[in-house]
């Protein structure tokens, strides 16, 4: 079952979080701190650097400057000094202040068009303690708490078009899911409708057929959005669905013969049935930002056992693109 995962980096923005060493930190020195002296020197260098980062509203400096801040406190830690808490409180608030913006600039970048960003405040919100809200304060981790699943709403388009040889059955729909992104596990949700493109069923026989077609549900139960580091998408996983699969009353009348009833797959049938005969049942290995404008893209065509052909083109956008 998927589980939401803080990456390295931002894991290192909050205190109560494992030293860990991030891509970005190997090779860098460790702090060393070996008396009072240096300690005082090495917060006014933290304190320089987040009022900086503060200023630029950059999210690259905020990072590296909360995750200097992180290390130092880190490293004070360890030596238990004495006298320094009017410099540690100071560094902590200029670090809060530091927190605040870097969501906040993360949050503006998603509302821009940023998914990556906006994945990366969600990690964060996900990941803050009662400490860090207080100090945040209510009204603001209420408001961003609102504004990053906004701006993090997709929506999943399907062209699928599915035909059976032997019946000359062809069935060609056209799918819209809203997603909801959840803030609480990391993932998107939604249910959209199917609408029919084309149904046609022209077997041997002579025979009249009065093929219905209902509109129906697909429902995405768990999508969830990959990424390389913390700011790269790198594929696109749907692994929970539901295209609502049954099968229609087709009216069938023969030459000299009384009309028949016969129950016939919709699309959603056939898409599980497909997906069972290809092993395909998790969708993953998308094409990301492919073509322009999308987040992301995945083109299915393929014969399917002696009967069956598949040609479904699946796209997630941003939903305030559509």
């Amino acid at each position: 079952m998927f589980r939401p995962v803080i990456s390295t980096t931002l894991a290192l923005v909050l205190l109560a979080a494992p030293p860990v060493v991030t891509a970005g930190a190997q090779g860098v020195p460790p702090i060393v701190i070996r008396d009072q002296k240096m300690a005082q020197g090495a917060l006014r260098e933290v304190d320089q650097q987040l009022s900086a980062a503060v200023k630029r509203r950059s999210r690259d400096a905020l990072l590296q400057a909360i995750t200097h801040f992180q290390q130092t406190i880190d490293a004070l830690a360890t030596l238990e000094y004495q006298g320094l808490q009017d410099e540690v409180k100071k560094s902590r608030a200029l670090y809060q202040q530091a927190l605040g913006t870097l969501l906040e600039v993360m949050t503006v970048s998603c509302e821009h068009g940023s998914i990556a960003d906006g994945l990366a405040a969600g990690d964060l919100l996900r990941a803050l303690d009662v400490q860090a809200q207080q100090a945040l304060g209510s009204r603001t981790v209420d408001a961003l708490r609102v504004r990053v699943p906004a701006c993090l709403k997709l929506e999943l388009k399907i062209d699928s078009k599915i035909t059976q040889s032997e019946l000359k059955y062809v069935v060609h729909v056209d799918v819209r899911v809203p997603l909801t992104y959840n803030l609480n596990t990391g993932d998107y949700s939604g249910r959209g409708t199917v609408s029919n493109v084309e149904q046609a069923l022209a077997p041997d026989g002579g025979c009249d057929h009065d093929l219905p077609f209902t509109p129906t549900s697909f429902t995405v139960q768990h999508l969830a959005l990959q990424r390389s580091g913390d700011f790269v998408l790198s594929d696109v996983l749907l692994d929970r669905y539901d295209p609502a699969g049954g099968t229609e009353l087709m009216k069938v009348t023969c030459p000299d013969s009384p009309q028949l009833t016969v129950p016939m797959m919709n699309w959603g049938l056939a898409f599980s049935t497909v997906r069972h005969l290809t092993g395909g049942l998790v969708v993953s290995g998308w094409r990301m930002g492919q073509p322009a404008g999308l987040v992301a893209s995945k083109v299915i065509e393929q014969p399917v056992s002696q009967t069956f052909v598949e040609a479904t083109d699946m796209v997630l956008v941003r939903a305030a693109a559509r």
